[in-house]
């Protein structure tokens, strides 16, 4: 078995489940030691558990030990870990916890979030800076198609991402004052849309938006070749004499 991955998990789906699909798809052999019983559980334990920890191990507790965890992760959240995290949020007034942008910070307090909603799914009904930290950080990974309300020259923005299975959201432009807004605000280079704002940038240019996205979500081919007889392809129709 020397050089496998060794995986240590309940003998159940869950977390692990996302690990063993991408191994497969990697053509990579890997071996599986079940946690059957919470002895087990302790064999992996090193130092203290944190919140989501906690929260994991808890289905493995004994009756009345189980209820006393909940109760304690519930504690703990409301009246240590969430008001700690609305203190930092209210102390800049940014809607990220570091950098006023989506950090593996975010990530993680979204994910305890949730955990603890599963207890509790009110438990963050008195933290309004975390509420909205969740609802902005569950959208900010998503790019943001600016257009009209028509296909025109995003249509193939929106296939191409919806055959990456990437989901995005999209901003209409209704009226004359939202396209100036845009030109205005420096959002449009060539004062032109489509503009697709993803990984931090202002795309423009339906051409580079695809290439774009085609090769971030690796459907751009696999070498050079590829990528010539791709363009060669796309070029050739769109110059098709009408």
């Amino acid at each position: 078995m020397a050089g496998k991955p060794l995986f240590h998990y309940d003998d159940a789906r869950g977390r692990m489940e996302s690990v063993r699909w991408l191994l497969a798809a990697a053509g990579v052999d890997y071996e599986e030691k079940f946690i059957h019983t919470n002895e087990d559980l302790e064999k992996l334990r090193s130092g203290l558990a944190d919140l989501n920890e906690m929260f994991i191990e808890y289905p493995y507790d004994p009756p009345g030990v189980k209820e006393a965890n909940i109760a304690l992760m519930k504690e703990k959240a409301a009246n240590r870990y969430f008001p700690a995290f609305e203190k930092v949020l209210k102390s800049h007034g940014q809607d990220f916890l570091v950098g006023n942008k989506l950090s593996k910070a975010d990530i993680h307090l979204v994910e305890m979030i949730y955990n603890m909603e599963e207890l509790d799914a009110n438990i963050i009904a008195n933290f309004p800076l975390l509420q909205r930290n969740q609802a902005i950080a569950a959208m900010a990974g998503k790019p943001v198609l600016h257009y009209f309300d028509g296909g025109g020259r995003m249509e193939p923005v929106r296939w191409l991402l919806a055959a990456a299975g990437v989901e995005f959201e999209e901003k209409f432009l209704k009226t004359r004052d939202d396209l100036a807004r845009l030109r205005n605000d420096g959002s449009l280079m060539f004062q032109q849309v489509p503009m697709v704002e993803i990984d931090g940038m202002k795309l423009v240019q339906t051409r580079a938006i695809l290439n774009y996205i085609a090769s971030k979500y690796n459907l751009y081919g696999k070498d050079m070749k590829e990528r010539a007889l791709y363009d060669m392809f796309t070029l050739g129709n769109i110059w098709v004499p009408s």
